[in-house]
């Protein structure tokens, strides 16, 4: 339940603080510009208004998130910085008494905004305050690039993730009836998978072990009743998925010779699971040689140095994927740019007559791929290159590079800190918010004189 009631002031409040803190800091203009925005009513929706105890206001909760991603702190260590730190409580408009809340609050307040989708709430009220001082415009130019992200996972070899995969099974087996999951492993001749090898011969022996027992564990499960469980079905689902990515079986031999092995599959494989703690996790590369396993972050920023949005997507999609639904996202917002400037991979000749369609001129090199050279609109697109607007246009496309290089380097998105996509997504989004703050306090510190919002 909402606590409405107004706090009674005292000599602890953070404005006898006021003199220590530094007037063109981060968390003084914080307190001014952000914290107002963030309101009680925005998260209502989680909360029941007759029943419960008087919860901890869900727009401190997400203030403390924001600068948690501005400080690239941990849930721990955020409860120590808002507990300790002088300029932290004042940004957050505490007390110096306040002893704070514990760590699990906000990765409760995270899982729930995640869960029902609502990750956007704060994003979205702060580009609002943009548009309003007229830092977003429609029809503007805006510039898009795509960065990779490490998911934050060790990446198993073959064994490791089939030993994976049958573990998870097991305990799911175990969960549904107590106490069966050892006796069945033993049963399947499955022990062996809680035992580690480490010579080379015994690995080889143990990939074959391990789908047989795979395989006799499958065909148990779907001859039983239990298969019909939701969180053993999906196990299983992945389990067949991962010997049909990463095994095959080859044959030697003929008549009573005739062996047959399992080997590891070559080659690349499309949506390959890479591994069950971060099942959403994949293989992906930046170049030919540049390789990486995680995510990717599609970034658009406008010519004042402000994102516009930023959406997460799986490591192994095109860099040109999902452009065209956050264009349309962007003109439901008003805010639809008139040009679109991106790098080689966004030439593609689908997603520009998809843009066209919106009103958007996209603006990107020649490239072979993906186009048809003898199409109109091929032709028209080698006319629009050989103009000083599409020579000006390009000149500004680097400029994205520099907020990607904040965006990991500074706030934390070099690699991830949740796993699964749905959690990436919102470290995406609080990344963006922490730097177009810190993008409007520095417009509001020095200038120029065009924002209306007080710092009083």
């Amino acid at each position: 339940m909402l606590d409405q009631t107004p706090r009674q002031g005292s000599f602890w409040d953070s404005q006898w603080i006021e003199h220590l803190i530094d007037k063109e800091g981060f968390e003084y203009h914080f307190l001014r510009v952000v914290r107002p925005l963030i309101k009680d009513a925005d998260f209502a929706w989680a909360y029941d208004p007759n029943r419960g105890r008087k919860a901890i206001p869900p727009s401190l909760i997400a203030s403390a998130l924001i600068l948690q991603q501005r400080y690239r702190l941990s849930d721990r260590e955020m409860e120590k910085q808002i507990r300790f730190h002088l300029a932290t409580k004042y940004a957050l408009g505490l007390p110096m008494d306040d002893e704070g809340f514990d760590h699990t609050t906000l990765c409760k307040f995270r899982a729930l905004l995640v869960e029902n989708e609502q990750t956007r709430i704060c994003f979205d009220t702060f580009r609002n305050l943009l548009v309003e001082e007229g830092l977003i415009q429609a029809k503007e130019t805006a510039i898009i690039d795509t960065t990779h992200v490490i998911a934050d996972i060790a990446i198993p070899n073959t064994i490791a993730l089939i030993e994976q995969a049958l573990k998870a099974v097991l305990q799911a087996v175990a969960k549904h009836h107590i106490g069966i999951g050892n006796q069945l492993a033993k049963t399947l001749g499955l022990e062996f998978i809680y035992e580690r090898s480490d010579r080379n011969e015994e690995k080889k022996n143990r990939l074959f072990e391990l789908v047989q027992g795979a395989k006799r564990l499958i065909q148990y499960l779907e001859a039983s009743r239990d298969a019909s469980d939701p969180r053993l079905k999906e196990d299983l689902s992945r389990l067949k998925r991962i010997l049909f990515e990463n095994t095959e079986e080859q044959e030697s031999g003929r008549g009573k010779k005739k062996e047959i092995r399992i080997e590891e599959k070559l080659g690349p494989m499309p949506d390959r699971l890479v591994s069950l703690v971060d099942p959403d996790a994949r293989h992906g590369r930046k170049s030919e040689t540049k390789k990486f396993v995680g995510y990717k972050a599609q970034v658009l920023e406008n010519e004042k140095e402000f994102i516009l949005d930023i959406y997460g997507m799986l490591g192994n999609r095109h860099d040109s994927w999902g452009v065209s639904s956050m264009m349309i996202d962007c003109g439901k917002a008003g805010i639809g740019p008139k040009y679109l400037v991106g790098d080689g991979a966004y030439a593609q000749d689908p997603l520009g007559l998809n843009l066209a369609q919106q009103e958007i001129q996209m603006v990107a090199p020649l490239t072979s791929f993906g186009v048809s050279k003898k199409s109109l609109f091929y032709q028209n697109k080698i006319l629009f290159n050989q103009t000083e607007t599409y020579q000006r246009l390009m000149k500004i496309r680097s400029w994205i590079e520099h907020k990607n290089s904040e965006l990991k380097n500074r706030l934390g998105l070099k690699r991830c800190r949740y796993r699964g996509l749905a959690k990436f997504n919102f470290q995406c989004l609080f990344a963006a918010l922490a730097a177009n703050i810190q993008r409007f306090i520095t417009l509001l510190v020095n200038g120029p004189p065009l924002l209306t919002t007080g710092m009083g």
